[in-house]
């Protein structure tokens, strides 16, 4: 995972690997490097993810939940086409935005 920051209350990240179950500690750390910084905003770049399983579905809406209930939001920045549909399949597109390639 690599992380850009600005002087802006905004954090993109990187994300490499797949967001399966074993990814949980890392959305952990980053929410709370968000908590920490007070980022209103946090874009999950996910143009590296090639598959993303139930639990890691799980762990997104969660990240997106602790960021709204902060005033903040969850942008999932560059997911493949299949996991773009995916994610409006599940409906988890009016959950946080989805910026597709």
């Amino acid at each position: 995972m690599d992380v850009e920051s600005n002087d802006l209350p905004t954090r993109r990240v990187h994300w490499r690997g797949d967001l399966v179950g074993n990814a949980s500690g890392q959305i952990a750390q980053i929410l709370d490097e968000a908590a920490e910084n007070g980022l209103c905003e946090l874009v999950l770049d996910i143009a590296g993810v090639e598959m993303v399983d139930s639990r890691g579905l799980s762990q997104l809406i969660g990240l997106g939940l602790a960021l709204q209930r902060e005033g903040g939001r969850l942008t999932i920045a560059n997911p493949k086409p299949e996991i773009a549909a995916l994610l409006a399949e599940m409906r988890l597109d009016s959950q946080f935005e989805v910026q597709e390639p």
